[in-house]
């Protein structure tokens, strides 16, 4: 099937497609209205290196390329208990460890020295301070982990960059995008609907024709004259009937006596 096929099979059967289509519409509504939503706020903690020698460019790069390659450890911290538990107790959370490390994450931008953290919460306020905090106790945590025995002076200087601020619009549902969705799937399941029926209609009367020629419509009669080319007209002959012997004349007059 070509596209004028379908779109003659849409104004054929436009009634199924359209009803495919308002159920699947509705679903999708539904879903994306009564779908909690869910806000996203986001922090960033800038990782510095602290050069000891000052105006050595060779001691300066090597301070860089030692914080640039520890990043991605840095970001797998925001889910260690330590950083976790900071959380709870600096913001007053009602909650466990496990549920909490499911909604902070962080992640760094390539070549850069940000780690970016993000909280998900279903207030937006809430979901700030998350960010924030989590923000703060990681801080502390690479600090920790960065001092030297027997020193008072971490190799690296971490500092919020960015705080959090309470986001505007929620992260989801993506309503637009659920909608959106919901009218695909919808026009696609009509459309199928369609070829289907369309496709189960037209093998109907074959099936109900059986093995007769489709092009005669009357069945050929006994001793009925065919014709060929090659012969002229011949006669189709009918099978003998039965036939069985007469009675003798005298019983048929007989009476019972």
């Amino acid at each position: 099937m070509d596209l004028i096929d379908y779109v003659r099979l849409i104004g054929r059967r436009w009634i199924l497609v359209t009803v495919c289509v308002l159920v699947a519409l509705s679903f999708s509504v539904t879903w994306a209205m009564l779908s909690p939503k869910q806000y996203t706020a986001k922090a960033d903690v800038f990782v510095g290196s602290v050069v000891t020698s000052r105006g050595s460019t060779t001691a300066a790069q090597a301070a860089s390329k030692f914080v640039l390659d520890r990043m991605e450890s840095y970001a797998v911290l925001v889910h260690s208990p330590d950083v976790i538990r900071g959380v709870i107790s600096q913001v007053g959370l009602a909650t466990s460890e496990q549920a909490l490390s499911g909604r902070v994450g962080a992640s760094v931008p390539s070549g850069t020295v940000l780690l970016r953290i993000s909280a998900v919460s279903a207030d937006p306020q809430n979901a700030a301070a998350i960010a924030n905090a989590t923000a703060a106790q990681l801080s502390i945590r690479i600090e920790q982990l960065e001092t030297p025995l027997g020193s008072t002076q971490p190799l690296v200087d971490v500092f919020i960059a960015r705080p959090a601020t309470p986001p505007v619009m929620p992260s989801s549902p993506n309503r637009p995008l659920i909608i959106g969705l919901g009218l695909v799937c919808g026009f696609g399941s009509g459309l199928l609907m369609a070829v289907i029926r369309d496709q189960a209609l037209q093998r109907r009367p074959a099936a109900a024709t059986g093995s007769q020629p489709a092009g005669d419509p009357f069945p050929k009669a006994k001793g009925s004259v065919e014709s060929s080319p090659d012969r002229g007209p011949s006669v189709t002959a009918q099978p003998p009937e039965e036939s069985y012997p007469s009675p003798p004349p005298g019983l048929l007059g007989a009476e019972p006596g």
